[in-house]
């Protein structure tokens, strides 16, 4: 009897400690949703959320578009934030990608969406060796008046561009591509001054 007495009290302690973590962990939760509302400046937080959105539903009862309702006021904006901090980091198809999403899930469209995409696809088909197209989106970004907001993203696609010419070949194509990407980089340079 004396026992069953002691496992009777261990099994109703433990009900208790349970309890207490449970709340402990609703704390926490609490607290961790405050710190993520304080960082929304700090673009890789968002990434950070974006990339891990099953954690983040799982974890936060309004699920990651709550989150990022909370911390931008819509999840568009979110969205885009996530974006640069992508294009940042020169994640580019991953950028892309998560722009689209926002486009789609806005019900206000964001006017520096598409601009940011062309960047994207520029850079992207940079690093994939297709210099025409590359030259097309970055030109179109440009035109968009993309490089007047984002003068860091316009330097480094200007860097990108005076390496064409080393990059092509040496034919009449890879010449007209050099020539081109030389008055863009121009062009870019202008832009950020």
């Amino acid at each position: 009897m004396e026992f069953e007495r002691i496992l009777a009290r261990g099994k109703t302690r433990l009900h208790e400690v349970v309890a207490e973590i449970r709340i402990l962990l609703s704390q926490t939760r609490d607290q961790l949703r405050r710190i993520m509302i304080e960082r929304a400046s700090e673009r890789v937080v968002t990434r950070f959320l974006s990339r891990r959105r099953g954690e983040v539903s799982a974890t936060f009862p309004e699920g990651f578009e709550g989150l990022m309702a909370a911390m931008y006021g819509d999840v568009a904006t979110g969205l885009v934030e996530a974006s640069r901090s992508l294009l940042e980091s020169a994640y580019f198809v991953e950028a892309d990608q998560t722009l689209r999403e926002a486009a789609r899930c806005g019900s206000k469209t964001h006017a520096e969406v598409q601009p940011l995409q062309l960047y994207a696809e520029g850079m992207q088909s940079f690093l994939d060796g297709d210099y025409h197209a590359s030259l097309s989106s970055l030109e179109d970004w440009l035109d968009s008046g993309g490089a007047d907001q984002e003068h860091e993203y316009a330097r480094f696609a200007a860097t990108a561009l005076s390496r064409i010419e080393r990059l092509v070949t040496l034919d009449a194509a890879g010449e007209a591509i050099a020539v081109q990407a030389k008055q863009l980089q121009l062009r870019l340079e202008t832009a950020f001054g």
